[in-house]
């Protein structure tokens, strides 16, 4: 009931709908949901967050010494990129990586993070990865790579401890090249630019030797 003047009368169901919507929870959301899209027109919102391309850190990985004629895989399985966090980083996708080997072969530029490379000499050899992320950045590593006439067993799968970086396949020690401990797995770590284990010697740790 809602009186006018001094004779009551029944509101009509229009006006009643009218303070239903007036004064329902409903309103003040849409009120507040109004004036945050006016302010949002007419000046960009503060309160975003900022997020910042992180780049990528090249890392490759391959046998430390391979035999003349063999097939030798360079891999950048390593390679790290900065994914979204809570911290606001927000990381591309890489999308060209870029293998030199200095044996006079030409650069390859593939999307693929693998190369399978023969080598014809004995020798040692510079490599080197660039990978490059759809941001336009980019990030390298080098490493050698050691070829002989000949090569038997240096370590076993079972017990990698002859190899500076803890990691054996089929004989061979493993190099894995880093550009940042974010290439190496958490119990080696980054240091003149490999991921090195460290060993327990005289009762402390240290580094592995080269």
């Amino acid at each position: 009931m809602r009186t006018i003047g001094s004779e009551p009368r029944s509101l009509s169901a229009a006006e009643q709908a009218l303070l239903r919507g007036a004064a329902g929870p409903g309103r003040v959301l849409r009120r507040g949901l109004c004036a945050l899209l006016l302010i949002c027109g007419a000046a960009a919102c503060t309160d975003e967050p900022s997020y910042a391309l992180a780049p990528p850190i090249a890392g490759l990985e391959h046998v430390e010494a391979a035999v003349i004629g063999a097939k030798v895989r360079l891999s950048a399985s390593p390679t790290a990129v900065a994914v979204a966090s809570e911290e606001g980083q927000l990381g591309a996708r890489i999308v060209r990586f870029s293998f030199q080997v200095a044996d006079g072969s030409v650069a390859v530029d593939t999307a693929s993070p693998t190369l399978d490379h023969t080598f014809l000499a004995a020798g040692s050899f510079a490599l080197q990865l660039e990978v490059v992320d759809d941001a336009g950045r980019s990030s390298r590593v080098s490493s050698v790579i050691h070829v002989q006439k000949e090569l038997g067993a240096t370590c076993s799968d079972a017990d990698a401890s002859a190899c500076a970086s803890g990691r054996c396949r089929q004989g061979a020690c493993m190099v894995l090249a880093c550009n940042g401990a974010e290439n190496c797995p958490d119990d080696l770590s980054c240091r003149e630019g490999q991921c090195r284990r460290a060993v327990v010697a005289t009762g402390r740790a240290a580094d592995a030797a080269p």
